[in-house]
């Protein structure tokens, strides 16, 4: 009967060991959802949300890297905390999902959206590919804000431009203050790096060509809110 004993107090030592060693270790929310079969685009879907909510300046650009950790590129991303096929083998995915301290963002910032972390969770599963789904065309013919600016602008920059106190004191939120900024050549000249513009997105990334080409031929166009219109949208 001792042996019995002490071998039932082996079996549950060993069970609360095992316990805690799996305490805060974060469970996946989206475990056993079918796996999303269409393509994940990282320069259009991805990389945009690490650039808005990642790696901006102070936390993980390629200037400060905190924690060792440059979310402005896929190189730089994939040099550390992505296993291509496991999400929750991948650092940079457990942090997203995780509690406390530890999550990414930190605090005082807002956890991810559960549609933006599903992103990254099937970019992962699919291979966690460098995909780009411009397919070489790059339509800049009647652009406007609704249709054209404004979806670049919500990917790239609107993470850290928006609100009561937005980055560098830049509103790109709304199509009047986009287009005042636009008019004065800074909006082009920060997308493009050119000398003498503070770059956007900081950190030493850059919006894909394309998405540079919209927004100077929106401004040489006019500025239209929407196509074919040139009055402000309210």
């Amino acid at each position: 009967m001792k042996r019995v004993f002490l071998l039932l107090l082996s079996v549950l030592v060993l069970l609360g060991l095992f316990a805690c060693e799996e305490e805060g270790t974060p469970v996946d929310p989206f475990e056993g959802r079918p796996v999303d079969t269409a393509q994940v685009c990282f320069v259009q879907q991805v990389l945009p949300i690490f650039l808005t909510k990642c790696a901006f300046s102070g936390c993980h650009d390629s200037q400060t890297k905190a924690d060792g950790y440059d979310l402005s590129s896929y190189d730089a991303i994939m040099r550390k905390g992505i296993r291509p096929g496991d999400p929750m083998r991948s650092e940079v995915y457990t942090s997203l999902i995780t509690k406390g301290e530890d999550r990414m963002p930190p605090a005082p910032y807002p956890p991810l959206p559960d549609d933006e972390i599903l992103v990254i969770r099937n970019w992962i599963l699919q291979g966690a590919q460098n995909t780009d789904c411009s397919g070489g065309v790059c339509d800049t013919l009647n652009m406007s804000y609704a249709n054209d600016i404004e979806p670049i602008l919500r990917s790239y920059c609107i993470g850290c431009r928006s609100g009561t106190s937005p980055s560098g004191g830049i509103l790109l939120d709304n199509y009047q203050s986009v287009k005042t900024i636009a008019l004065s050549g800074r909006l082009y000249g920060a997308v493009a790096h050119l000398p003498g513009y503070k770059a956007m997105p900081p950190g030493g990334s850059s919006l894909d060509s394309c998405a540079i080409a919209k927004i100077g031929a929106w401004m040489q166009q006019g500025c239209p809110p929407v196509a074919g219109k040139e009055e402000e949208v309210h």
